[in-house]
């Protein structure tokens, strides 16, 4: 018996320290670009990963079991073209996943390397391109003559940009869909003057429109334009229906305590956007379309899964983005409840492929905001902010094949060693900031293969 307890006891501390093994760290993850467009992820040791390449957008994910993140992201070192933005997750079971951006379809060879030299363990990715571009020849031979020569081939700005293509591809409208909230039967909160919440939000989302619609390119539709009742599943259904690019409903909040007041920008929060997941899974599991006419009805339900919790983490990503443009406008001209992005679970914002915000305009609750809600000047300046912070982000956040895109960008360029913002600004003669805003640009620094968008004039 006691040899027996012995070897189960061996087997018990063996397992033990396989399913307690601490995890292997990421260190620092390089974009190269000098012989082939390639990633490398630095490891504390050897690790076991996947990775697999998503469409519509095109997207590199990469999942390592037992991992943890240990360095301090820096975005502009881990883009080079053709990868783009790079986002960061911990998966259930401490495996953690990256995704990056591609900026055109890749073919993707991955490899484990041991260590050599000075370089310790590594996850080295190649990418090969499977679609013609000029941008990417042009990198790539100027990257091979270099190589062969000793004399500095720097190829000129003008043969590195490329206009937009504004006939090649038709294109459409962005669709925004406004949510004034309540209606008809609910009135919503009631305001110590009896003012109900479902005036003022129809009053706001009418002006809105208005606002929006001025825009070349956008194309507004409202859930309600009188005072109707529509459902929160009719509200979420049209949206899906019209396919909409962005997503608001407006409100206005209440609470027993008369001195709350400020406005507030709500997104979903991510306990709920993963409940919301597994329904939309259950509920479509027979039907073709899942996220945005994507056909997963052949897939099978982990991939399923995966699709669907990369879209539902994408899509609150663009919703934080959009709800700050938002709620930057809105602490201009009122009070802010909360100055960040709040996340709540909120079944009108459910939808996973549709950024979407909650907008609070103010507590009715709060006689001095009742009357500040009440008034036609206030409720357009809160109009103005919620567009001007949609308009905001569709510039920094550019979807493609659109008419305001086209409108908006006048092309690409690819970055060169020496460029400079201010370089490119004189260059194609725009401002310097509406170059690094059109860019979301939190700094001055440029890189070498990176794609910058230049502003239309």
């Amino acid at each position: 018996m006691t040899f027996k307890r012995g070897i189960i006891l061996t087997f018990a501390l063996l397992f033990s320290s396989i399913l307690y093994a601490a995890p292997v760290k990421i260190t620092n993850i390089r974009v190269g670009t000098t012989s082939a467009y390639q990633i490398v992820l630095d490891m504390s040791g050897p690790a076991t990963f996947d990775q697999f390449t998503l469409k519509n957008p095109n997207r590199l994910v990469i999942d390592i079991k037992n991992a943890v993140k240990a360095f301090t992201p820096s975005q502009s070192i881990y883009r080079g073209f053709p990868v783009g933005n790079l986002r960061f997750a911990t998966k259930k079971g401490n495996d953690f996943r990256l995704v990056y951006d591609l900026n055109t379809p890749c073919r993707v060879n991955a490899s484990s390397l041991k260590p050599s030299g000075s370089r310790g363990y590594r996850i080295l990715l190649k990418l090969t391109p499977t679609q013609h571009n000029p941008n990417l020849l042009t990198l790539r031979n100027t990257t091979a003559a270099a190589a062969t020569t000793k004399e500095k081939i720097q190829p000129t700005i003008e043969q590195n940009y490329q206009p937009s293509q504004t006939k090649a591809k038709k294109l459409r409208d962005i669709v925004v869909v406004l949510d004034p909230g309540h209606g008809g039967k609910d009135p919503g909160a009631t305001g110590p003057q009896h003012t109900h919440e479902k005036v003022i939000t129809l009053a706001i989302g009418l002006k809105v429109r208005r606002d929006l619609q001025k825009i070349p390119g956008i194309k507004v539709y409202m859930t309600r334009t009188r005072d109707v009742y529509p459902t929160l599943g009719q509200r979420l259904a049209l949206a899906r229906r019209v396919k909409a690019d962005l997503f608001i409903s407006i409100h206005a909040d209440a609470f027993k305590r008369r001195s709350a007041r400020g406005a507030t920008v709500f997104a979903l929060s991510r306990g709920r956007a993963t409940s919301e997941a597994a329904r939309w899974i259950a509920e479509r599991e027979n039907k073709s379309e899942l996220l945005g006419g994507v056909d997963l009805a052949d897939k099978g339900y982990m991939l399923r899964s995966v699709l669907v919790d990369l879209s539902q983490t994408a899509t609150i990503g663009l919703s934080l983005k959009l709800g700050k443009d938002v709620a930057s406008g809105l602490s201009r001209i009122t009070k802010m409840h909360s100055s960040r992005v709040e996340q709540a679970s909120l079944y009108v914002l459910t939808s996973p492929d549709i950024p979407a915000i909650l907008v609070e305009t103010g507590f009715i609750s709060n006689p001095y905001e009742e009357r500040l809600l009440r008034s036609s000047s206030h409720q357009t300046k809160i109009a103005l902010a919620v567009s001007n912070g949609g308009k905001r982000y569709l510039i920094e956040n550019p979807i493609q094949n659109t008419v305001f895109t086209a409108r908006t960008f006048g092309g690409k360029y690819i970055v060169k060693a020496g460029n400079t913002i201010s370089g490119l600004a004189a260059k194609f003669k725009v401002s310097i900031a509406k170059l690094k805003q059109v860019n979301d640009f939190k700094s001055n620094k440029l890189f070498a293969g990176q794609v910058v968008r230049i502003p239309a004039k």
